[in-house]
């Protein structure tokens, strides 16, 4: 299998949708090799990737705002997140990885994302129609890259699952949002090694 390029922000923000521009955590594609391997869903990964993922709340930031002129003000320290009179501090986030039933989860609160191998869990991108009216940015190419092997032929990508998103507001979804893209770069970069 060919490892796909690095996820970037650029791809994953959709300037002509609607709504829902910058992309939900269960729209990021997920790499089908990272997937399939036992590493990622090791706790060490698991802190690697959370360790990380700050500095690339910081870099996505930048990124949306230039994007989407208006985008909301998040502050980021080295501490947590916030806007206004709330902030999350990055240690009051979960984060629970179980190697045995190859299970990730991140919650705060009432949200969570989930990556494991229950099929109920999973979510799939249609190219074409995901969000009914709203395609996805990337293109069916590119999502092709991420994609299990399905005999209907229809694209078959990882996903997080998500639940209760919106809950803790647009920071907590900008966490989460890099937390999922920062898991899948590091874990093709891991693959690339070796």
């Amino acid at each position: 299998m060919t490892l796909p390029e690095l996820l970037t922000s650029e791809e994953l923000i959709a300037p002509d949708r609607i709504a829902g521009k910058m992309l939900d955590v269960n729209e990021i594609p997920f790499c089908a090799a990272v997937y399939e391997a036992d590493f990622p869903y090791t706790p060490e990964f698991v802190e690697t990737v959370r360790r990380a993922t700050p500095e690339a709340m910081r870099k996505d930031l930048a990124v949306l705002r230039q994007r989407l002129p208006g985008f909301p003000d998040i502050h980021i320290t080295d501490e947590g997140f916030g806007s206004g009179l709330w902030s999350i501090s990055f240690d009051g986030i979960p984060h629970v990885a179980n190697p045995e039933k190859r299970y990730v989860t991140v919650a705060y609160g009432s949200t969570n994302i989930a990556m494991d191998t229950r099929p109920e869990f999973w979510s799939r991108i249609d190219p074409d129609t995901h969000l009914y009216s709203d395609p996805h940015p990337m293109s069916p190419e590119r999502l092709q890259q991420f994609s299990l092997p399905n005999p209907k032929g229809r694209l078959d990508i990882p996903t997080w699952y998500r639940h209760n998103l919106l809950d803790h507001g647009l920071g907590l979804q900008l966490y989460l949002r890099n937390f999922a893209m920062t898991f899948n770069n590091f874990g093709v970069e891991q693959l690339r090694k070796g």
